[in-house]
């Protein structure tokens, strides 16, 4: 087989025709190593891709291939191409549905890790919302209840969207959960996270959190802020109050401390803790 016209015709798509006394002597030397006296190759395409050719050689005479031959099997060379872009586009239906497949068995198990519902306590109420914006996300949602009685509860988003960022956010949780079991206050806990989304994410990612811990007999809320979008108190007379402190994002830059923060509840307070996914909502408009 001539590499040489091969080459050609995988470039430039176009069908090529040649005997041993028109080609150049690197491509002459393989056709008489093959014993062919001339050469037709024709690609087969769809659209500007070449997925093969149909390589013939002359043996028995000298003769050139006509071009009609050429002609003649082009309508063969298009059938050939059809099925081709048919079982490509065949196989591309069936990897998508495995991927959808796929992500809706990660969506399943994400939701494992998020509240399903509402947490009711002596004077409080505690509700949880998390939609992502495709299968699964990298917002990050959790609380629980210490032998102590107190309330800890996280929200946070991991950057990006999709897979990556929703297998982070699983790692992080998992490893936040444990070390709060643990008894660590939460400028510790925030301070092994930290350590932790360094070794494990890659560098075009980070993590926001907003960390806090009730104290539901005394109504005081401790928190630790990294780089989360500030939380919001609305209080029964219609004012506002803002969190204003808050650390770097975890895996930002190297952080080694993470101020906790007090805020006394009262009754009637609202306290609302979100991710961007709010403030970056759009309609048309």
């Amino acid at each position: 087989v001539s590499r040489g016209v091969l080459r050609r015709v995988i470039q430039t798509g176009e069908p090529v025709s040649v005997t041993e006394r028109e080609v150049p002597s690197s491509v002459r030397d393989s056709m008489v190593r093959s014993g062919a006296s001339s050469v037709l190759c024709v690609p087969i395409t769809s659209g500007h891709k070449v997925y093969g050719v149909l390589y013939v050689d002359r043996i028995l005479d000298g003769r050139p291939f006509r071009q009609e031959t050429v002609e003649e099997l082009a309508p063969l060379m298009a059938l050939v191409s059809l099925k081709l872009e048919n079982l490509r586009l065949v196989e591309e239906q069936v990897q998508a549905q495995l991927n959808r497949r796929e992500l809706e068995i990660a969506q399943s198990v994400q939701r494992r890790f998020l509240p399903a519902k509402g947490l009711y306590l002596t004077g409080y109420s505690f509700e949880a919302y998390s939609q992502p914006c495709r299968y699964v996300g990298g917002d990050c949602l959790d609380y629980l209840i210490g032998t102590d009685g107190k309330l800890t509860f996280a929200v946070g988003d991991v950057s990006g969207k999709g897979l990556p960022a929703a297998l982070y956010m699983i790692g992080v949780l998992s490893t936040m959960r444990a070390h709060i079991i643990d008894g660590f206050p939460l400028d510790v806990v925030m301070e092994k996270l930290e350590r932790y989304v360094r070794s494990r994410f890659s560098s075009d990612h980070f993590l926001s959190l907003f960390l806090a811990e009730l104290d539901t007999d005394r109504g005081v809320l401790t928190y630790c802020n990294a780089g989360h979008v500030l939380p919001v108190v609305f209080k029964p007379d219609g004012g506002v109050v803002e969190f204003e402190e808050r650390a770097p994002a975890l895996n930002i830059t190297p952080w080694q401390s993470f101020p906790r923060t007090e805020y006394l509840m009262s009754p009637g307070d609202l306290l609302l803790v979100y991710t961007d996914g709010i403030i970056e909502k759009q309609d048309d408009q």
